[in-house]
């Protein structure tokens, strides 16, 4: 009986202690519950989470980020609290403007509820400047890889953009479009502007599938802060000069477009990859060239034929596409043509802006051949003419440098070799 009595007790012992712990399980749960309720209650009445890090999210001016948005339904929009600060789009791209500190609503429609905030600031940003000694250059144009994998020819500085997913020929391909288009369309007399923000002109409509539409290529990684909106660079699109220029009124320009004059804007932006077509800031020499445009005459034949750039001389490109345009603009490149890398530009700066050229410090010069244009007697050959870039920054008052390759025939003088 001690025994059994000893079991008896050792079971009521458990027993207890069981209800003890369901009984304090309970009460958490109780609270537990209690707190969740509160909690709902509060935010239901309180103001929306700011989402992302606890520091918020921090920009320069001219920089992008993609913001991590709530999961809501289709229809969300994005608002900046201060669009001279920072501007957002429906898909959460950020845009930083100018100095300073704003917010970000998420709102599930226009006008509707606001599920969340970010807090955004804008801060100057402090690029890093490379010297000569920092950047891998030969005395030919050997072709080599850089760690990342980009293909270059002479220099890192002359590569292939390391981002190029969902393009042609570094233009932005529109899915909505058949056939791999580059084509987007814009608002009706969407403006286009130089990399000063100085007016150019507007888009001219174009055939398009038996339509008349107001259409645009976009370069690939090109995004730009110009009269306190974002634009993004657009390519050989028919432009209505705001001043006709050697008698003509309707020409091809490359330069800037304001973001918000493209249809399907936040389409465009999730394929664009703002900010993977900057190239690096250098230490810059003590010499200045005035950007005059050059003489497009020099690169032509006896007949005035223009000399090609590409060894392929079925193919558009040009040796005057790098001097002064029928626009009156200069083309700042990202890599120099003739290697199959793109040559495509980054920028366009109107000759009577009154921009500089300021070459890198001990970076070494290109040089590429020109060739004779289709039905020339040597139509295909070497010319005696080849040409120059150079790798520096183009000044313009007003605005940061901006960095890249200019024909050295379109500069006021000739730059010293390396």
């Amino acid at each position: 009986m001690a025994e059994l009595g000893c079991r008896v007790v050792s079971t009521s012992g458990r027993l207890t202690a069981t209800v003890a712990v369901f009984t304090r399980m309970s009460v958490r749960l109780l609270l537990l519950v209690a707190v969740n309720v509160s909690l709902i209650i509060a935010r239901a009445h309180a103001a929306p989470p700011v989402l992302g890090p606890a520091q918020g999210v921090t920009l320069h001016p001219g920089g992008a980020v993609r913001l991590a948005l709530p999961p809501v339904e289709a229809g969300a929009v994005c608002v900046s609290r201060d669009a001279k600060v920072a501007q957002a789009f429906n898909n959460g791209w950020c845009f930083g403007i100018v100095l300073g500190t704003t917010e970000v609503e998420v709102r599930r429609a226009a006008g509707g509820e606001t599920v969340g905030v970010f807090r955004v600031r804008v801060v100057e940003e402090k690029p890093r400047v490379l010297t000569a000694g920092d950047i891998q250059q030969h005395p030919d144009n050997r072709r080599f890889r850089t760690v990342d994998g980009r293909q270059c020819y002479g220099s890192e500085l002359n590569a292939r953009q390391a981002e190029s997913k969902g393009t042609k020929s570094n233009r932005v391909v529109n899915p909505k479009r058949p056939g791999g288009d580059v084509l987007w369309p814009v608002e009706k007399g969407a403006r286009i502007v130089d990399g000063a923000g100085t007016l150019i002109g507007t888009v001219a409509p174009q055939t398009a599938g038996g339509e008349r539409l107001s259409l645009s290529k976009f370069n690939h990684g090109m995004t730009k802060v110009l009269n306190g909106e974002v634009h993004v660079y657009s390519f050989a699109t028919p432009v209505r000069l705001a001043t006709p220029r050697d008698g003509r009124s309707e020409v091809g320009v490359s330069a800037w477009m304001p973001l918000r004059e493209v249809i399907d804007k936040e389409t465009l932006l999730d394929l664009l990859h703002p900010g993977t077509g900057k190239v690096p800031a250098v230490e810059l020499s003590g010499e200045t060239f005035r950007i005059t445009g050059g003489n497009p005459k020099e690169f032509a034949t006896e007949d005035g034929t223009p000399l090609k750039i590409v060894k392929n001389v079925n193919t558009p490109p040009k040796a005057i596409d790098y001097l002064v345009r029928d626009a009156g603009t200069i083309n700042v490149l990202y890599c120099v043509p003739g290697f199959a890398l793109g040559g495509h530009g980054l920028d366009s700066f109107l000759v009577s802006s009154g921009a500089q050229f300021r070459p890198g410090k001990d970076i070494r010069k290109i040089t590429v051949p020109t060739y004779f244009p289709p039905g020339h007697a040597k139509a295909g050959e070497v010319t005696p003419k080849p040409m120059t870039f150079v790798y520096g920054a183009v000044e313009v008052k007003g605005a940061p440098p901006v960095f890249g390759w200019v024909a050295e025939a379109a500069l006021s003088g000739v730059v010293p070799e390396v």
